[in-house]
């Protein structure tokens, strides 16, 4: 839908279209593309968690069965004395792992599974019931003095928020610096000192100093007008304006201008939209504003919960086939790890197997390669 704006300048008799329509046009657009985005977005990830519960969730329960295999398989191995400690160390971290899963797909299967191991580290480190009990109270302490962080009323005002430093100290004073102001160095303050970053409550105001201007105000009263259900005697043309009229009450406590002209387009009998060249500017802000809104609410959509973010992450796509090729990739991953947990519990019968699995599997995690090390540090003392 084209809007054409009636702009009251008597400046400018070109017949070129003039600025403010060009600007009016470009942010209606990006509001325009950005509500189809966020739409698509969001119907596509509802998709993609039906895909998810039908598909997706019933073959990694599939994989319970070999990882629980596997497990028992890795925990055997655990007190062996010959294992080297960073070996031991990476094996702890692959039977967590497993038990990470596990504590997802099969609940009975973790608290055997995890209570088992934990007696298997006791054993092996030999810990007595007192150095258990020292343990789990550290434990304790470490999490009360994170919530005493996280529930800490903030830092001392006069205090840098990221540094600690006392803006009241005489050293500074006495080095022949001004005192600054404490918040040009904390958060937003330093980017609006050299960035020009806006007031963000100013930003956060505009919208509603912008909406309750007069000639808004007067396109609202003429779209209300248009759409007030009680001027109708057919209920279902009277049904229909009620809903009109609850999409434009609801535009109005939103801030959103787009569908608030949108209505006013499509309802009121207007060939143009007649405005001066400063409330064109204004409309123009207000469709700024009604973006950045849309693009964070985009984002929040994504994050409001972890399931979102999981298939946004995992199976989301700008296209459907792209999507199809997403889930089909990740079903075939899963079904690759049944047998390559099934392979792993057949061949691991001895240490030799475990410790190469182990090295296998740290290369494929960090990349270590011995040779190139040697060839790298070789190079390194050759220049010096």
């Amino acid at each position: 839908m084209t809007i054409k704006l009636k702009i009251n300048q008597n400046t400018n008799k070109s017949k070129k279209k003039p600025q403010a329509q060009k600007d009016f046009d470009f942010m209606w657009e990006m509001v325009q593309k950005s509500q189809k985005k966020n739409q698509k977005l969001e119907s596509d990830i509802d998709a993609l968690r039906k895909v998810y519960h039908q598909q997706i969730i019933p073959a990694e329960l599939a994989t319970a069965p070999s990882m629980v295999k596997l497990c028992e398989r890795l925990m055997v191995f655990f007190t062996r004395k010959s294992l080297p400690d960073w070996q031991r160390d990476e094996l702890n971290e692959w039977i967590g792992e497993l038990l990470d899963h596990l504590r997802v797909l099969s609940a009975d299967d973790f608290a055997r599974l995890s209570q088992q191991y934990k007696q298997s580290i006791i054993d092996f480190y030999e810990y007595s019931d007192e150095d258990i009990q020292e343990a789990q109270a550290q434990m304790e302490d470490a999490l009360d003095a994170l919530n005493d962080i996280n529930n800490n009323e903030g830092p001392d005002e006069n205090k840098d928020s990221f540094s600690g430093f006392d803006f009241n100290n005489d050293d500074f004073k006495e080095a022949g610096f001004d005192e600054p102001d404490p918040s040009v160095f904390s958060g937003d303050g330093f980017f609006n000192q050299f960035f020009g970053g806006h007031n963000q409550d100013n930003e956060d105001n505009k919208p509603a100093q912008l909406i309750n201007e007069k000639w808004i105000r007067t396109i609202f009263k003429k779209t209300a007008s248009a759409l007030h259900p009680d001027k109708e005697q057919d209920p279902q043309k009277r049904e229909l304006k009620q809903k009109l009229m609850a999409q434009l009450l609801n535009a109005r406590d939103d801030n959103d201008v787009f569908t608030m002209l949108e209505l006013h387009n499509e309802h009121v009998d207007a060939k143009d939209l007649d405005l001066a060249k400063t409330e064109v500017e204004s409309l123009v802000e207000l469709l700024r504003q009604q973006y950045k809104r849309l693009e964070l609410q985009r984002h929040e959509f994504i994050y409001e919960n972890p399931e979102n973010a999981m298939l946004h992450e995992l199976l989301y796509a700008t296209s459907k086939k792209k999507q199809k090729d997403k889930i089909t990739n990740h079903l075939n991953v899963i079904n690759s790890q049944v047998e390559q947990n099934e392979h792993l519990v057949g061949s691991l019968k001895n240490m030799k197997v475990l410790k190469q699995a182990i090295e296998a599997r740290f290369e494929n995690a960090y990349g270590y390669n011995d040779e190139l090390e040697d060839e790298i540090m070789g190079s390194f003392f050759v220049d010096q």
